[in-house]
């Protein structure tokens, strides 16, 4: 006699071992602290696992762009207004043609200058004409 449902089955089987007289009973081979510990290593493995994939989800590329030197073409007159700027710039570009000048007074290798300001206020095209001028490599980096 074959038995398709499993409810009839577990009827079936339950109603055998009463006419029986088997009684079931639950193994414990596990104890808590073990079935604990597993909870709590799937919960951590679940909690990394989710945090790598939110983090790789959010982070995005650097963008930048390396200019050597020799190959970049502006130059301050290429730069319209900002008379203040290019002033203090001209000590910049005097200290990077000429740093030997300055190492004999005491003065420090610098090891970039980062500018800040609202966007659209030519802020890359400003570094840009400055190492144009002082024949130097440009690195242009987005923060955003």
């Amino acid at each position: 006699m074959k038995i398709k449902n499993n409810f009839l089955l577990s009827v079936a089987l339950l109603s055998a071992f009463s006419s029986a007289q088997v009684s079931c009973s639950e193994d414990n081979r596990w104890s808590d602290e073990f079935k604990q510990a597993m909870i709590n290593l799937t919960n951590s493995v679940l909690q990394v696992g989710l945090s790598v994939y939110t983090m790789k989800k959010t982070m995005k590329e650097a963008s930048f762009t390396v200019y050597k030197a020799g190959t970049i073409k502006d130059n301050f007159e290429s730069v319209a207004g900002n008379h203040e700027a290019k002033e203090s710039f001209k000590d910049i570009i005097e200290y990077l043609k000429n740093p030997a000048k300055y190492h004999a007074i005491g003065a420090k290798v610098t090891s970039g200058i980062l500018m800040t300001g609202n966007p659209g206020t030519g802020k890359t095209l400003l570094a840009r004409s400055l190492a144009g001028e002082a024949n130097c490599a440009f690195i242009s980096a987005s923060g955003s």
